[in-house]
Order: structure tokens, then C-alpha cells, then sequence
């Protein structure tokens, strides 16, 4: 069995679909978890500006408004912590699947140590259809009889974040730019002080996080970018019929390793908008990179 068919065929096996459904209901958990958070330290303290804006309500009490925006900085911090511990356990099954799937060696030294018992758990726990996971990698693949088939599977994975991630990175631009927007609407007859206390501190959290989401996805989209420019050079030099070094493809993938960890957890409403388009545009590119090999 060619290479390409034989990941066509791993990939769906009933073992990898409970590893793409625990990783999914770790990141589900870890979204709502960051719903939650964003909740009280964004649109409480919006919510509450603008209501004392319009004189529904009365904070004269300065103290209340500190102590809450920072007791919103420690849950983010705690929330975040726990967040991350998430992300690491769905990136290590994420891996896992990977290797598994792609027949290269592991490095037992990045993420956390995952049982089948583990991913059985949080797989039981997903509510979706397990159809949605099926096909991971593109069927273009299995035109590619060598572990080049590889190298195009972790090209996809990069190229599909990297676009997710700059559709992410431009709603958040916009989202800063009215809070922007919505400070200067509210600072009319405001004190440098007032406009400190009751507005600018109480924004803090939100502003913060967004201003470190939009940092992470820049970090991320220029690795991903080295990283896929790095794929593009070694294809170059390729046949269709060309094998690649294992150490090579492993490097590869701990790259990939290492930017899912400390990428920002996407919204679910992204990828189920975006989905269709860029899923499209991948096959689409694999079938031209394809061609170009032959």
C-alpha cells in the first residue's frame, strides 16, 4: 500500500476518531472556559461603564471598581492556567493522532503523557457527529506513494492555522479599534483622574486580553510562515517519487507541536464560518503542489 492511501485509511480507523473527538471536547472545554472569562473581565465592566455613562447607575465609589477589575485579573490569570493545561493535553493527542497516523517517531520530551483511556473519556464526553472528523487529511494525498505524502499532511495542518489564524487576527484588530472608539466617546467632560477610574481601569482586562491575543497570533502566523516556507524549499528539490529523512518530518512536526501549545484557542463560530472555504483552497493547493512534483 502506497503511503498516501495507507494515511487515507489510518486516519478513519475507530481509535483515531476518538482521538480527534477527545481533542476536540478539550478544546470545546477550554473555550467555554475562556467564555467564561471573558464575560466578567469584557462586557461586565463595558456593560457597567456605559450604564454610569448614561446615569442608570452610580459607582462614586472608586474602591468597588478597582478591587473588581483587579479581582478580573486573577481569575484571568487562574482561568488562563488552566486554559493552557488544556490546550497541552488536546495538542498532545493531536500529536499523537499525527504519528500514529503518519508512521514517524515520537518525542516522548513535548506535551503531556496520554493514555487510551484518557482520550476514551473525553471522547465519550463530545456531543457532536463523529462524521465531522473523518478525512482529516485531503484525499489528493493518495496520488503519493512515498512518506512524501507526509510532508504535504503537516503542510496542510500549517496552512489551514495559518489562514484561521489571520481571519482571528483581523476580528480582533476590529474589536480594538471600537473599544478604541467607545473610550473616546465616553471620555466627553471627563477628569484625567475620572477618566482613569471609571473608564480606562475598568477596560484593562479587556484590552489586555486582546492585546495578547493579537500578539500570540502574530507570533504564531510568522512561525507557521518559516515553518511553511521552510516545506515549500524542501519540496522544491523533490520528485513525486522521493522519500524524505525521518529526522526531517520529525523536526517538522515538532514545530507543529510546539505552535499548536501556544496558539490562541479560535472561536468555534471561525472555523464553522470559514470551514467550507478554506478547506477548499487547501485541496485545491495540494492538487496543484501535486502536479508540479510529476
Amino acid at each position: 500500500m502506497n503511503n498516501g492511501k495507507k494515511i487515507l485509511q489510518l486516519q478513519n480507523e475507530d481509535t483515531k476518531i476518538d482521538m480527534l473527538l477527545a481533542q476536540r471536547k478539550l478544546y470545546s472545554d477550554a473555550k467555554t472556559l475562556q467564555s467564561i472569562l471573558l464575560i466578567f473581565v469584557i462586557l461586565v465592566p463595558i456593560i457597567i461603564t456605559i450604564l454610569e455613562k448614561f446615569n442608570y447607575i452610580k459607582t462614586d465609589d472608586n474602591f468597588t471598581l478597582i478591587l473588581y477589575s483587579i479581582s478580573a485579573l486573577i481569575l484571568e490569570y487562574i482561568l488562563q492556567k488552566k486554559i493552557d493545561s488544556m490546550k497541552n493535553k488536546a495538542a498532545s493527542i493531536q500529536e499523537k493522532f499525527d504519528t500514529d497516523v503518519f508512521g514517524i517517531s515520537k518525542n516522548d520530551l513535548l506535551g503531556s503523557a496520554i493514555g487510551y483511556d484518557e482520550i476514551r473519556k473525553y471522547s465519550k464526553k463530545y456531543k457532536g457527529k463523529p462524521d465531522k472528523v473523518k478525512n482529516w487529511y485531503s484525499k489528493k494525498i493518495e496520488a503519493l506513494n512515498t512518506n512524501i505524502a507526509i510532508i504535504f499532511c503537516q503542510r496542510m495542518n500549517i496552512t489551514y492555522d495559518q489562514n484561521i489564524k489571520k481571519k482571528y487576527r483581523n476580528l480582533l484588530c476590529g474589536l480594538l479599534f471600537i473599544v478604541a472608539l467607545i473610550i473616546i466617546l465616553l471620555t466627553e467632560n471627563y477628569s484625567v483622574k475620572h477618566l482613569v477610574a471609571k473608564i480606562i481601569l475598568p477596560l484593562s482586562p479587556m484590552i489586555k486580553f486582546i492585546y495578547d491575543e493579537i500578539k500570540q497570533i502574530k507570533t504564531s502566523v510568522n512561525n507557521l510562515n518559516r515553518l511553511r516556507e521552510n516545506i515549500e524549499n524542501t519540496l522544491k528539490s523533490l520528485s513525486i517519487n522521493a522519500t524524505i529523512k525521518d529526522d526531517k518530518l520529525r523536526s517538522i512536526q515538532d514545530m507543529i507541536f510546539t505552535n499548536r501549545v501556544s496558539s490562541p484557542l479560535i472561536p468555534d463560530y471561525i472555523y464553522r464560518y470559514y470551514r467550507a472555504h478554506l478547506e477548499d483552497q487547501m485541496n485545491y493547493n495540494v492538487e496543484k503542489k501535486i502536479e508540479e512534483l510529476i
